[in-house]
């Protein structure tokens, strides 16, 4: 049901007599081309004044330093070289119980030293590994405490 029409006209009763206007095509507008803005003209337009930017600025530095030191596993230097000189001692205290025992192992009477060596307490172990001996390397003026001690629970643990 679709009704052609094919002539202005014909759309308006006979009885109007408006006048007919023709379609002129207005031409349009130039628009104004903006201007991009310098990163300091946009911040100068923004609603944000200078002292709250500058305000956020360093609290996100020390939001970034807060979560680098807590979660991201940043140390100073200082930590850091603590860190390295503990972790080289321990090192060595190791290395050097494990010979500790070795020369336990190797001596003679071990099997007595060794229940002399259970029957005494906990800290006095690390004592009795020294008078036996076992602690002692070339170039040492003394036994190290910490060496005889952990050459002492070695033993004791190796040995139940």
């Amino acid at each position: 049901m679709e009704h052609k029409v094919e002539n202005d006209e014909e759309k308006r009763p006979p009885n109007d007599n408006r006048k007919r206007n023709a379609f002129e095509a207005k031409p349009m507008m130039e628009q104004p081309v903006k201007k991009e803005l310098s990163y300091w003209e946009k911040l100068k337009e923004s609603e944000i004044s200078k002292t709250t930017a500058i305000w956020s600025c360093i609290a996100s530095v020390v939001l970034t330093m807060m979560v680098g030191f807590w979660w991201g596993g940043w140390v100073t230097n200082a930590t850091a070289q603590k860190m390295v000189n503990d972790g080289s001692r321990s090192a060595v205290i190791n290395r050097l119980a494990d010979v500790c025992v070795a020369q336990f192992n190797l001596d003679p009477a071990k099997a007595e030293k060794l229940t002399e060596m259970k029957a005494a307490s906990s800290y006095q172990r690390g004592g009795y590994a020294v008078t036996q001996g076992w602690v002692n390397f070339a170039g040492d003026e003394k036994p190290d405490n910490q060496v005889a001690a952990q050459c002492a629970r070695l033993i004791v643990e190796a040995n139940p």
